[in-house]
């Protein structure tokens, strides 16, 4: 905590820890150095720990019965992505008859940028087909949202999106973002995926917030999604406030 400007007197520190869950909130205590009074401009300064270079980093693998890890071959992905642009508006892009695999994908939120192995991050046109998607860590294809998906639209309005403890958008919210949508269809959507293979994918095959809107998705064979189950909590959790909100609309 910092007095006016990033690099203003020091306030106070305190080390900010996981919460244990997604959903979870957790309260962290600043102890002030000295007493404020009267009105003041504070910030707060977010630094990530210095990590120990001596400190050995610890994958752990599981191999099917009867293979032996120390004959068996492994491979480590670590690229977030195969084909996905740096930055949005790159239209009318064609990709067929690829394979396209291994990505350590992140999590495709709905509140969030929504990543995947492949995908036009908020684009127009793109024609996705005839391609083997496989081995993302999260999502095959994602069509979704650049940024924090439709939740900022309602920075300036209260209460807080997805507000403890029930999470979910309010009736008000959801009103308004049908009412007056924060993008146009001149920004995105107008995709053809079709008759790709994907598989082999932690969250979904084909994921995406708005960014799907006006698409053709065809013909695609989809299967083995979510195996082992990683995602299961969050997966569940997200159904019910899916379940939340389209029982809200119906009573609008």
């Amino acid at each position: 905590m910092r007095l006016d400007e990033p690099n203003g007197e020091l306030l106070g520190t305190c080390e900010i820890t996981n919460t244990g869950d997604w959903l979870k909130e957790k309260v962290f205590a600043i102890n002030m150095k000295r007493e404020l009074k009267g009105k003041q401009n504070i910030r707060l300064v977010t630094r990530a720990p210095k990590l120990d270079p001596t400190v050995p980093t610890i994958i752990y693998a599981q191999f099917p019965d009867g293979i032996d890890p120390n004959d068996g071959s492994v491979e480590i992905t670590a690229r977030p992505q195969v084909f996905y642009p740096e930055h949005v508006g790159v239209d009318y892009i064609t990709v067929r008859g690829f394979i396209l695999q291994n990505a350590a994908t992140n999590w495709a939120p709905p509140s969030a940028e929504q990543p995947g192995l492949i995908g036009p991050r908020w684009a127009k046109g793109w024609v996705i087909e005839n391609n083997v998607i496989r081995n993302s860590r999260c999502s095959g294809i994602s069509l979704g949202r650049p940024t924090f998906g439709h939740a900022h639209h309602y920075l300036r309005m209260p209460p807080k999106v997805y507000v403890m403890p029930n999470g979910g958008q309010t009736v008000e919210q959801l009103k308004d973002f049908f009412d007056n949508a924060s993008w146009t269809k001149e920004e995105a959507g107008f995709h053809v995926v079709r008759n790709n293979h994907i598989y082999n994918c932690g969250q979904a095959g084909i994921v995406g917030c708005s960014g799907a809107s006006f698409s053709l998705i065809e013909g695609n064979e989809i299967h083995e999604i979510g195996q082992n189950e990683n995602f299961l909590h969050k997966a569940l959790m997200l159904q019910r406030q899916i379940k939340r909100h389209w029982s809200t609309l119906h009573s609008i």
